[in-house]
């Protein structure tokens, strides 16, 4: 679907739009890592409940949910995914819970798993489309009405979207069995070690990078380096 506000989208490069750069990242980063770590799942592991009821399945759709809610506030008002994915991943019913745990409520059939991350996958770029025609100068201005009210700006709305896949990575490395005891949802896809003498590597990739020294002397006066 193509959307009015987004049609044309630029990467922004000056300082300005540094809050912009920070939050793409962190977008690009966690779902990247999300994408990596559930690809390799079968169903019986996707749609299977952990110990908190939640399951890798409900936890995609609920992340895709939120980015197309979001998306659609701060772009056109329309939704991308359907009612019924809203319905099942991301109800707003307090209190009305249909079924025992979240997993539950995950039409396997309804909702294959390459579904759910197709999903994911076109709420997500959605979302980076929408971030990249955003004017930054309104990071700080008041957000549209039906924002909630702990989200009173529209940075704190971006900034909020930055780390919540984030927080829904940690939930699934207790939750899904598969990811017991191992690095694969505890840290980024993109780490690697220097290898060989650490030390040694890490000077030889800051050569050339000069640092000022900060050094508070045993007077507590801090000392303005030369």
């Amino acid at each position: 679907m193509q959307h009015a506000t987004i049609a044309q989208t630029k990467h922004g490069s000056h300082a300005e739009d540094l809050p912009k750069l920070i939050v793409r990242r962190q977008l690009a980063r966690s779902g990247n890592t999300l994408m990596a770590a559930m690809e390799p799942l079968k169903d019986d592991e996707f749609f299977t409940a952990g110990p908190a009821g939640i399951s890798a399945a409900w936890t995609v759709g609920h992340l895709a949910c939120v980015s197309d809610l979001f998306g659609a506030a701060l772009d056109d008002g329309k939704l991308s995914l359907p009612p019924e994915a809203h319905s099942t991943f991301n109800d707003l019913d307090i209190g009305e819970r249909k079924f025992a745990t979240k997993a539950d409520g995950v039409d396997r059939q309804l909702f294959p798993k390459l579904r759910i991350i197709m999903m994911m996958r076109r709420s997500q770029v959605r979302l980076l489309k929408v971030l990249d025609a955003f004017d930054v100068t309104l990071w700080n201005e008041p957000g549209p009405d039906r924002f909630a009210d702990t989200l009173p700006t529209y940075g704190a709305v971006w900034e909020h979207l930055a780390v919540h896949t984030y927080w829904h990575l940690g939930e699934l490395s207790s939750a899904v069995e598969r990811f017991y005891g191992t690095l694969s949802m505890n840290c980024m896809l993109h780490y690697f070690a220097w290898g060989g003498n650490d030390t040694e590597a890490a000077r030889r990739a800051a050569s050339g990078v000069v640092r000022a020294s900060r050094v508070v002397p045993e007077n507590g006066q801090l000392e303005n380096p030369r």
